[in-house]
């Protein structure tokens, strides 16, 4: 009786130790305590399979089956019954829907599989090899009942993932459409989100089920999408604004290159963040103490102006000339950016020369305050304008407001900031254009022209 009662509360207390080390968002690979090995053998490689497959779904009659390592994980909420696993040569990563939840608790990253194909799908689509069922012309999931035949799970040959995981650049993981890395496990390493995303939720709630592309840098300027679903767990906490790595699985949706994190800890930001210099123009930079510029020399929707510095220091818009009733100017707004922005205009002037500085405005569709104006003296072009000195003069100026529908009708003069004596050399004056897409929405146009120094 004593024996069965210590049995019993073994059993209960090695249960309940695998449920919670299960609810662990961070152990996903929790050993079991019986495996039974298949009695299977894998006689076709992925390659094999690879090369019979067409770009329409083929049905596979022969009994033949292939082997693999799992890489992906629905336990994070980031993959939906998609499986995605690797040839055990870890050179050819391969995709099948299966129509099964929770599926990382039975197949988890390193785990050996045995994919019976007689009587299944195969596809090349998006680049790489797809698996599954036939429903309506497309290849769909493999249905609940048949999964566990289908894919059969090794109990020998469980792969430590730091083994399986490659450490590559972005542009090494986006070349040919991601054609050397698809579907295969992967870690960026020196990368941190755009500036646009950071403090904004991984997954946006507005756009709905359908996810959120959150772009990647490094420090070259490539960029790389970071797809994030709505069922994520992490998919309300905010994109942080750190350096560092982030390991995932690499798709194609099309000829996109999308990058998907399995689960939160797979993003590894610890590192201060680096600077990206994101500046156009700026190649025939003269600082001089007189000068107009009225931007009638630029061609509409230039963006990039030889003698001044262009930057989207947040997101991905710049200033840009249009063109009006004959008149140009540079303009900037938020509208459908879907983005935060912070869009810098420099204009290089000869403090000491220089008296005064001047310009026009003219707002549209204004939902609240935009433009700020500064200048420094020690700012040097291609750098981080936040270790600058910058002394803000905005309020010098009469910077047009209050056209809340439409564009109003003419520039405002605003106004003529007088250069303190005590400002010398060469120097800056900086437009600020600070607004969001996003809610709460602030996303006036902002035009400007008339830009005068003497």
């Amino acid at each position: 009786m004593k024996t069965n009662i210590l049995k019993s509360i073994l059993f209960v207390a090695l249960t309940a130790g695998f449920l919670t080390s299960c609810a662990n968002d961070d152990d996903y690979n929790t050993p079991e305590l019986n495996c039974v090995e298949p009695n299977i053998t894998a006689n076709k490689t992925v390659q094999e399979i690879v090369a019979a497959a067409t770009a329409s779904p083929v049905k596979y009659t022969a009994d033949d089956v292939i082997e693999g390592q799992v890489v992906s994980s629905d336990i994070g909420g980031n993959f939906f019954k998609t499986l995605y696993v690797v040839s055990t040569d870890n050179t050819v990563g391969f995709s099948v829907l299966i129509d099964y939840a929770n599926a990382g608790l039975l197949y988890q990253p390193g785990r050996k599989v045995y994919i019976s194909l007689k009587d299944r799908y195969i596809q090349i689509k998006d680049g790489g090899l797809l698996i599954g069922e036939l429903d309506g012309g497309s290849i769909w999931r493999i249905l609940e009942p048949q999964v566990t035949k289908v894919i059969a799970r090794g109990c020998s040959g469980f792969v430590d993932e730091e083994t399986l995981v490659k450490h590559v650049t972005i542009a090494q993981a986006t070349a040919s459409t991601g054609a050397a890395y698809l579907n295969q496990l992967i870690e960026l390493d020196n990368v941190q989100f755009a500036s646009s995303a950071v403090g904004l939720p991984y997954h946006i709630v507005a756009n709905g089920t359908s996810g959120t592309n959150t772009n990647l840098i490094d420090n070259t300027g490539s960029s790389i999408i970071v797809r994030s679903t709505s069922f994520s767990k992490y998919a309300a906490k905010l994109v942080p604004g750190n350096s560092g790595s982030i390991r995932g699985v690499l798709t194609r949706f099309g000829t996109t290159v999308q990058f998907t994190p399995r689960y939160e800890s797979d993003i590894k930001l610890t590192e201060e963040r680096f600077y990206v210099n994101t500046q156009l123009g700026g190649t025939a930079i003269q600082y001089l103490g007189s000068f107009t510029e009225t931007f009638e020399s630029f061609a509409a929707n230039n963006r990039v102006f030889p003698g001044y510095l262009n930057d989207a220091y947040v997101g991905g818009r710049y200033w840009e000339v249009k063109t009006f009733s004959n008149n140009k100017y540079i303009q900037m707004s938020s509208n459908a950016s879907n983005e935060v922005n912070k869009v810098y205009f420099y204009v290089p002037v000869d403090m000491t020369a220089a008296s005064n500085f001047s310009f026009k405005t003219k707002d549209g569709f204004n939902n609240g305050g935009v433009l700020k104006v500064y200048y420094t003296t020690n700012y040097t072009p291609a750098t981080d304008i936040s270790s600058a000195t910058l002394t803000d003069i905005t309020s010098s100026f009469s910077i047009a407001t209050g056209t809340a529908t439409g564009y109003a009708v003419n520039f405002t003069n605003s106004g003529v900031f007088n250069i303190p004596a005590a400002v010398t050399g060469n120097g800056f004056f900086i437009f600020e254009y600070s607004g969001t897409g996003i809610a709460p929405l602030v996303t006036t146009t902002m035009q400007i022209d008339d830009i005068t120094v003497n």
